[in-house]
């Protein structure tokens, strides 16, 4: 049987720690609980075939978002929530990605809480995520927040396949170059000349423009533009209605097309302060509200004006006291 290695506190708060023997993540999570200790890590150490070799989570974005989908339609129509899961995990043909739903699946089945168990597998649930499912479960309204995280996911793949797709031929042509590039930096005096040239080669076969001095990297395609870097200027076409709480903050701003925008930023101010700033500022721009919900650790506000609606997700940070809020502006069509 498998061995774990595991940290935790009692019940007085004492720091503990220690192995345990059972045949899954998950019922060892349990064991552990039903023995008063609450677990802060816990690590397996067999050797597991289904993980060797993989780089990262080992599930696919698209794999993610498709999940989260398909679990708001069963929740919306009322099934079980375990009877959801069971049913996602038989579905699921990620090896990897099974396993975890059917851990979280046992761990929900011994009383755990949903946010809970998928927070025994951050590689695959960030914190944004465990935060606001913990939210629609507190809230009883885990089937809107589902819906909410799916199409955040689904907007997030598919920039990153834009992105990934725009810089392919780049890429390609960048190993070819560097070799030159090296070359020229050898020689002597060629240093500085070589820098600004492959720069403004770089900028001009990519669409990548890169800030020095700021950190900050930005792509242009035929259909947008996204740029990402920390303490990023409002870029000009950023919609006029739109307010944002924290503007010397923003860590990523983009569009896709002319009606599709999206922008997120960090803040040292706590969750309810920015709720309530955007439940006032977005009235007072003419937008309706549509949808809200507050609690401590995550909030969410859906609003509409005349054909576009907008989602606002704030969400604590769990390493930190900074809030992570993202908005989405959309076509409602």
């Amino acid at each position: 049987m498998p061995e774990f290695r595991w940290e935790g506190t009692n019940r007085a708060g004492r720091k503990m720690s220690g192995k345990i023997s059972a045949a899954k993540k998950a019922e060892a999570q349990a064991l552990l609980t039903q023995r008063g200790v609450n677990v802060t890590k816990i690590k397996g150490k067999a050797f597991d075939i289904a993980t060797f070799g993989v780089i990262g989570s080992g599930v696919k974005d698209k794999e993610l978002s498709t999940f989260t989908r398909q679990f708001a339609v069963m929740i919306d129509a009322g099934l079980p929530l375990v009877k959801c899961l069971q049913i996602l995990s038989e579905q699921q043909e990620n090896k990897i990605f099974q396993e975890v739903i059917e851990e979280v699946t046992e761990f929900v089945e011994k009383g755990g809480t949903l946010a809970d168990a998928m927070g025994q597998h951050k590689k695959i649930f960030s914190d944004l995520y465990v935060n606001m499912v913990s939210a629609g479960e507190q809230g009883g309204i885990l089937d809107t927040i589902l819906n909410r995280l799916s199409t955040h996911l689904e907007k997030s793949t598919a920039l990153k396949s834009k992105i990934k797709s725009a810089m392919m031929y780049p890429l390609v042509v960048l190993i070819v170059v560097i070799v030159v590039v090296v070359l020229v930096v050898l020689s002597a005096g060629g240093y500085f000349a070589s820098r600004y040239l492959f720069k403004s080669w770089f900028e001009k076969q990519t669409g990548i423009s890169v800030d020095e001095d700021s950190d900050s990297a930005k792509l242009k395609t035929d259909e947008g533009e996204v740029e990402v870097g920390e303490d990023l200027a409002l870029p000009s076409y950023w919609p006029d209605d739109v307010p944002i709480y924290a503007e010397d903050s923003i860590s990523t701003v983009g569009k896709d097309g002319e009606e599709d925008f999206y922008l997120s930023f960090i803040s040292g101010s706590a969750v309810n302060e920015i709720y309530n700033w955007y439940l006032e500022e977005l009235e007072t721009q003419g937008w309706t509200i549509t949808s809200q919900f507050s609690l401590e650790t995550g909030s969410n506000i859906g609003a509409e004006k005349g054909d576009r609606l907008l989602s606002v997700i704030m969400s604590k940070e769990e390493d930190g006291d900074d809030t992570l809020t993202s908005i989405v502006v959309s076509p409602s069509n």
